[in-house]
Order: structure tokens, then C-alpha cells, then sequence
């Protein structure tokens, strides 16, 4: 059960961009609007909690980091609340990923890549710590972005920039990362 309210939490988020498009563009209330994201807000940290995940840590500290962002967005622009979330997330994961760059902590690609395979090559930990800083840079450029549509664009390219491109973005990233870390591996395992 708990699965797959954790599955139907995360398809809300990852349609969230369409769901304040609709909401916007129908002229709702944005009352009820807020409510509904400090809902799935609340829901979201209450089923997630105790994760067993070795990043959960620093997943909480990013919601901390969004409702800091969404507060400071309700207050500036309308619907701010709503079209902030995007701004929140990337930086949220920005400074995860960057933090876990500092002396003394594991990177965040590390930390994932352990959970595949526990003995990592010096070579594979000086990649995932590469791999750390270009998603970092990633998080970086993909929030200033989506302030810039926040601020400057139609609600229209806002839903389009955070609710389809981002992803693709995302994905294309993930998809390269993956080829180089398969070649990679073919050369440590050839030589």
C-alpha cells in the first residue's frame, strides 16, 4: 500500500506544472490552490519519512529548502505559491548535490552508484564525482531557467519549459550520463 501511494504522490508532482496550468487558466481561486500544494507538501514528508534510502537525509533537507522557496513565492507574485515549486526543487537539488561535494561526504552519484555496487574503483569514484558536479551545474541552470519563466514568461511557457522540457532535459542528461558510464565500464573490464 504504501508503495504505491508513494507512486501516485510522485506522478502528482511530476504532473504538478499541467495541474497549476489548468488552474491557473480556468481563473480558480488561489486558495484553494495553496492548499492543495501545502497538502501534497505535508503528504509527501509524511509518507516518505523514515526512508531507508542512504540520500533520505538529504532529500529532507530539500523539502526544507522548497518550503522556504514556495513561502518567499507566495508572497511575490500571484499564484507565486503554485509556480514557484519548480524554482524549489532545483535548487533544492543543487545544493544536495553540491553539498555532498564538500570534504568528508560521500557525492550524491557515489551514494547511488554503492547501492549497485558496493566496491567502487578509485577511477568509478573519481567519475561519480564528476558526474555530481555536471548534475549540479544541471540543477543550477535548470532553476535559473525556471525563475526566468517565472517571472518574465506566459503561464503557457512556464508549463511548457517546467512541466515537458525540463523533463526532457533531465532525461537527455541521464541518457548521455549513462552512455559514457557504459563505456567506461567496457574499458575497466577490457583492460
Amino acid at each position: 500500500m504504501k508503495i504505491i501511494t508513494k507512486l501516485i504522490i510522485s506522478l502528482i508532482f511530476l504532473f504538478y506544472p499541467l495541474c497549476i496550468y489548468l488552474g491557473i487558466k480556468e481563473e480558480a481561486d488561489s486558495l484553494p490552490l495553496i492548499v492543495i500544494v501545502i497538502s501534497l507538501f505535508l503528504l509527501r514528508a509524511i509518507v516518505f519519512r523514515g526512508s531507508k534510502s542512504p540520500l533520505g537525509p538529504a532529500l529532507n533537507y530539500a523539502g526544507l529548502v522548497s518550503i522556504i522557496i514556495i513561502i518567499i513565492g507566495a508572497g511575490i507574485k500571484e499564484y507565486g505559491v503554485m509556480k514557484i515549486y519548480p524554482v524549489s526543487v532545483s535548487f533544492s537539488l543543487f545544493i544536495v548535490f553540491i553539498l555532498s561535494l564538500m570534504k568528508n561526504h560521500t557525492p550524491v552519484i557515489e551514494t547511488i552508484a554503492r547501492l549497485h555496487e558496493k566496491n567502487l574503483s578509485d577511477a568509478a569514484i573519481s567519475y561519480t564525482r564528476k558526474v555530481t558536479i555536471v548534475w549540479s551545474i544541471f540543477f543550477l541552470v535548470n532553476g535559473g531557467l525556471s525563475i526566468y519563466t517565472y517571472f518574465f514568461s506566459e503561464i503557457e511557457i512556464w508549463t511548457l519549459y517546467n512541466g515537458l522540457i525540463s523533463y526532457l532535459l533531465i532525461g537527455l542528461l541521464f541518457s548521455i550520463e549513462y552512455l559514457i558510464r557504459r563505456r567506461i565500464q567496457k574499458r575497466g573490464s577490457s583492460t
